[in-house]
């Protein structure tokens, strides 16, 4: 059962996601934030295939699937929309047979702080990503973004912000970016294979938004295995299996998914925020630059810095 029903259960469940996530808002702004961007994206998902009905059956098997030709296609592609940082060296390895089931499709190391280029990608093959899946897997821990964000961002901090750890903000950034690179992934291809990668896109930010928000329903509203079940299949998602998956996932790891889904959605809402409070100077290069070199931080900080950068207090 949900943290809801242990002793203080719900009121540590609000310290846990705000502590996890770096978010200020209570726990019913969380909910309607993330139901708000799941319609968004259902009406998104509508319009394609209202447009291009042979999206949703489409092959991205176009997509390359060499790791190391994607991450230097990932460099490539992202240098108009972030900043640059010096020639940086990683390695890409795989995870040795004997922990494989244990360890995540892919994870980077984060440098020490006195050697910023000891970079290591770590790919999972029981995962078996490949194509698409595997190139924003690869955006999510390397370009734009665990390995470079924390490259980038070790040349504007002091070594004692690595005594901090800010959740919310690293891994939001790095889902925040992984749904840019699906528009890498599409670049030059047809529209149709574009829409077809849109669709994939949106389906994958619904799929962390259902997670999130069953984790709340779970932990904070009290909802038991039966509930979430009949909620998903209101929703047309049947089956058992994939019903009591979610829900042990969350059971096992309260907050988890929002530190990714809501930080990416912080990131989202901050990026809005500086379009329309200073659309004269706004350009995304900008933006995620003056983000980098604020650094992890809570996500109320990193909006009073980003007032300060734009205004020009800074």
């Amino acid at each position: 059962m949900g943290l809801t029903y242990l002793p203080q259960g719900r009121a540590y469940y609000e310290y846990l996601v705000q502590s996890s996530t770096g978010s200020g808002l209570s726990i019913h702004s969380i909910q309607n934030r993330i139901q708000a961007q799941l319609l968004e994206d259902a009406s998104v998902c509508r319009q394609i295939l209202q447009q291009y009905p042979s999206a949703a059956s489409l092959s991205t098997d176009f997509v390359p699937t060499d790791p190391a030709f994607i991450l230097l296609d990932l460099q490539q592609k992202m240098a108009e929309d972030f900043p640059s940082i010096p020639d940086t060296e990683y390695q890409l390895k795989y995870v040795d047979d004997a922990l494989s089931p244990y360890l995540s499709p892919a994870f980077y190391l984060t440098a020490p702080v006195d050697a910023p280029d000891q970079n290591i990608i770590y790919l999972n093959p029981s995962a078996g990503y490949s194509g698409l899946d595997l190139y924003t897997t690869l955006a999510h821990e390397g370009f734009p973004g665990h390995l470079y964000q924390n490259r980038y961002s070790s040349d504007f901090l002091s070594p004692l912000r690595s005594l901090f750890g800010f959740s919310g903000y690293t891994e939001g950034w790095a889902t925040y970016v992984e749904m840019i690179s699906y528009d890498y992934a599409a670049a030059g291809r047809s529209d149709t294979e574009h829409a077809a990668v849109s669709l994939a896109q949106k389906q994958r930010s619904m799929m962390l938004g259902l997670s999130s928000l069953i984790d709340i329903l779970v932990h904070y509203h009290g909802y038991t295995r039966e509930e979430v079940r009949l909620f998903l299949r209101d929703l047309g998602i049947a089956g058992t299996s994939v019903s009591d998956s979610i829900y042990d996932a969350v059971l096992e790891s309260p907050a988890n998914y929002l530190k990714y889904y809501l930080g990416y959605l912080s990131f989202l809402d901050l990026r809005r925020w500086c379009q329309k409070n200073w659309p004269e100077q706004f350009q995304i290069s900008t933006f995620h630059q003056y983000v980098l070199e604020i650094g992890p931080c809570p996500f109320p900080v990193l909006e009073k810095y980003l007032k300060l950068c734009y205004t020009g207090s800074l």
